[in-house]
């Protein structure tokens, strides 16, 4: 899964996504909660 405007990195149970633009931080989402989400700043 690939955006214009982020990346996103796929392990076995997580997704990161980095925005590229006016944004630094990321989010990282554990799949084994539901898809609940951390938004680190």
């Amino acid at each position: 899964m690939v955006d214009s405007n982020a990346s996103f990195k796929r392990t076995d149970n997580h997704l990161i996504i980095t925005p590229k633009e006016d944004f630094h931080g990321y989010i990282f989402v554990d799949l084994k909660l539901d898809m609940s989400f951390i938004l680190k700043v």
